[in-house]
């Protein structure tokens, strides 16, 4: 099976995947994802867990996912959006996530030369780096945010040593 790596660095390519984006894109793409795509690479941290992401649970935990450029690319190369805008997919919503039916998902507009831009479909109606501060403060599982449920101590010790950004 293709099971995603929890993280993959920017590979050799990157900086080329990265030309071909914005040439896709017919302009820049903002660049605080370009810099997570130049520096960070791709999250991934969908998956179950005996405490964080049951399997069997209502709480939906909305695991951290960044997917790489290399899929950015084939999503502009896809077509992803209306005919007078182009979305860079970035993660699936939180029910996905969850394996549940959703929304549509999380998304940002393209091109954009902004600093940062707003992330379409994320609950919170904020931008990239401030969705991945939120992230980081509920240690990669912004989903616990909104739960009555009791957090996991899990979560405490994957906050521990997150630098903010």
């Amino acid at each position: 099976s293709n099971v995603a790596k929890p993280y993959s660095p920017p590979g050799e390519k990157s900086a080329k995947s990265i030309q071909k984006l914005e040439k896709l894109a017919g302009g820049a793409i903002p660049v605080s994802l370009r810099a997570f795509y130049d520096v960070v690479g791709e999250v991934n941290l969908l998956g179950t867990h005996p405490s964080i992401a049951p399997a069997e649970s209502n709480v939906s935990s909305d695991p951290l996912v960044v997917y790489g450029v290399e899929d950015a690319v084939e999503c502009l190369d896809g077509g992803y959006g209306d005919d007078d805008e182009q979305m860079i997919v970035i993660a699936p919503d939180a029910l996905h996530k969850s394996n549940t039916s959703g929304g549509d998902p999380y998304a940002i507009r393209v091109p954009d030369s902004a600093a940062d831009a707003i992330v379409d479909s994320e609950p919170h109606n904020v931008t990239f780096v401030e969705y991945l501060r939120l992230a980081f403060a509920w240690g990669g599982f912004p989903g616990w945010e909104d739960s009555d449920a009791i957090q996991p101590p899990e979560l405490e010790e994957l906050r521990r040593g997150l630098l903010p950004i």
